[in-house]
Protein backbone atom coordinates (compact mmCIF):
# COMPACT_ATOMS: atom_id res chain seq x y z
CA UNK A 1 0.00 0.00 0.00
CA UNK A 2 0.69 3.50 -0.52
CA UNK A 3 1.99 6.35 2.30
CA UNK A 4 4.25 9.28 3.16
CA UNK A 5 7.62 9.31 5.52
CA UNK A 6 9.61 12.42 6.62
CA UNK A 7 12.90 12.00 8.48
CA UNK A 8 14.77 14.76 10.03
CA UNK A 9 18.20 14.46 11.37
CA UNK A 10 20.30 17.13 13.02
CA UNK A 11 23.99 15.85 13.71
CA UNK A 12 26.01 18.64 15.94
CA UNK A 13 30.12 17.87 15.84
CA UNK A 14 32.51 18.86 17.83
CA UNK A 15 34.29 21.93 16.93
CA UNK A 16 37.45 19.94 16.93
CA UNK A 17 35.80 17.67 13.84
CA UNK A 18 35.76 18.76 10.11
CA UNK A 19 33.52 18.06 7.74
CA UNK A 20 35.67 17.30 4.93
CA UNK A 21 32.81 15.61 2.34
CA UNK A 22 28.85 15.02 2.74
CA UNK A 23 26.47 13.34 0.09
CA UNK A 24 24.52 15.39 -2.74
CA UNK A 25 21.00 16.38 -2.66
CA UNK A 26 19.19 13.23 -4.26
CA UNK A 27 15.63 13.64 -5.66
CA UNK A 28 13.89 10.74 -7.99
CA UNK A 29 10.35 10.62 -9.04
CA UNK A 30 9.31 7.13 -11.07
CA UNK A 31 7.04 4.16 -10.86
CA UNK A 32 4.59 5.86 -8.18
CA UNK A 33 7.86 6.75 -5.54
CA UNK A 34 8.98 9.58 -5.09
CA UNK A 35 12.42 10.68 -2.85
CA UNK A 36 14.50 12.91 -1.67
CA UNK A 37 17.18 13.94 0.30
CA UNK A 38 18.70 17.18 1.39
CA UNK A 39 21.89 17.82 3.03
CA UNK A 40 22.90 21.39 4.93
CA UNK A 41 26.00 22.39 6.49
CA UNK A 42 25.97 25.25 8.89
CA UNK A 43 29.20 25.49 10.63
CA UNK A 44 29.34 22.16 12.80
CA UNK A 45 25.64 20.87 12.47
CA UNK A 46 24.46 19.01 9.70
CA UNK A 47 20.28 19.04 8.46
CA UNK A 48 19.53 15.75 7.07
CA UNK A 49 16.14 15.62 5.62
CA UNK A 50 14.63 12.28 3.69
CA UNK A 51 11.26 12.50 2.46
CA UNK A 52 9.54 9.56 0.73
CA UNK A 53 6.22 9.45 -0.98
CA UNK A 54 4.76 6.34 -2.28
CA UNK A 55 1.21 7.18 -4.18
CA UNK A 56 1.20 3.25 -5.96
CA UNK A 57 -2.51 2.52 -6.74
CA UNK A 58 -4.24 0.06 -5.05
CA UNK A 59 -2.84 -3.03 -2.60
CA UNK A 60 -1.92 -5.10 -5.45
CA UNK A 61 0.55 -4.60 -7.74
CA UNK A 62 1.07 -5.99 -10.89
CA UNK A 63 4.77 -8.21 -11.79
CA UNK A 64 6.13 -5.49 -13.98
CA UNK A 65 5.27 -2.89 -11.07
CA UNK A 66 6.92 -4.67 -8.49
CA UNK A 67 9.82 -5.16 -10.48
CA UNK A 68 9.68 -1.55 -11.73
CA UNK A 69 9.74 -0.25 -8.18
CA UNK A 70 12.39 -2.23 -6.93
CA UNK A 71 14.82 -1.21 -9.87
CA UNK A 72 13.61 2.23 -7.86
CA UNK A 73 14.45 1.11 -4.42
CA UNK A 74 18.04 -0.11 -5.16
CA UNK A 75 18.73 3.35 -6.65
CA UNK A 76 17.45 4.57 -3.29
CA UNK A 77 19.21 2.21 -1.38
CA UNK A 78 22.53 3.14 -2.84
CA UNK A 79 22.14 6.61 -2.07
CA UNK A 80 21.25 5.77 1.85
CA UNK A 81 24.68 4.25 1.73
CA UNK A 82 26.45 8.15 0.71
CA UNK A 83 28.77 8.83 4.00
CA UNK A 84 30.08 11.66 5.98
CA UNK A 85 33.88 12.21 5.51
CA UNK A 86 35.31 13.79 8.49
CA UNK A 87 38.65 14.75 9.76
CA UNK A 88 39.49 14.92 13.80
Amino acid sequence: SNGHSTELLNYEFPDNIKILAKPENFEIKENHISFSATYKLEGSRLKITREVNDQTPGNVCSEETTNLQRQTLMKISDHMRSQVIYQN
